[in-house]
């Protein structure tokens, strides 16, 4: 199924192969029990789009200078996301295998209209990435995706193709809504990239009452 989505809600959106996402689902679980507002996760795996072949050459001096743009760049990414790993402690979070990503994006639907616990949530994925062989990392995976699926109506079941249209519907339905790239947050109609906005969307709430 497709989760249908109540965009009054709060939702963290997250791509969990990106290190930047388990960070946030660590940082929101923390910020969700102190405000007690239930924080659903859904995922949103944007399609990467590569439009270098429709962009026209320049001269040979500023296709020097995007080069050297574009390195900077990913040097600045690459440290971020070594600062992130050791946030959480982590050497790698690629251990995981496309199909098992997967498997873990789709199970998030199961729950997206649920306000799962976020910390127990983040502790059985930071098991699956922590697991020290294969073997391990099969059974936390396995224990998991029982949690995800706990409260899912009997029938449900992993199917590949419908994963993926699934997660794709639920990917457009955020972007129609603004939403560019993950981790964000989304509340009241607003989304807020990354998880730097939590002490004003924390003011937000106050305002409303809904930290009561």
């Amino acid at each position: 199924m497709t989760a249908i989505m109540d965009f009054n809600h709060c939702y963290l959106l997250v791509d969990l192969q990106d290190v930047e996402s388990m960070v946030a689902l660590k940082v929101v679980s923390g910020w969700a029990q102190r405000v007690a507002v239930p924080v659903s996760v859904q995922p949103f795996l944007k399609p990467k789009i590569n439009t270098a072949g429709d962009v026209p050459k320049g001269s040979d001096a500023f296709e020097a200078y995007k080069n050297k743009r574009a390195a900077a760049r990913n040097l600045v990414r690459a440290q971020e996301r070594l600062r992130d790993l050791q946030r959480l402690g982590l050497t790698e979070v690629d251990r995981l295998s496309p199909l098992q990503w997967l498997q873990i994006h789709w199970g998030l639907l199961q729950v997206a209209e649920q306000s799962a616990n976020l910390s127990m949530l983040f502790d059985k994925l930071f098991a699956v990435l922590r697991a020290a062989d294969g073997r391990q990392r099969g059974d936390a995976l396995e224990i998991l995706l029982a949690f995800l699926v706990s409260d899912s109506e009997p029938s449900v079941a992993f199917e590949m193709d419908k994963a993926h249209r699934d997660l794709r519907s639920v990917a457009s339905a955020w972007q129609a809504k603004g939403v560019l790239s993950a981790p964000s947050l989304w509340l009241n109609g607003e989304v807020f990239m990354g998880v730097g906005h939590l002490p004003l969307i924390t003011d937000r709430l106050l305002k409303l009452g809904l930290d009561k």
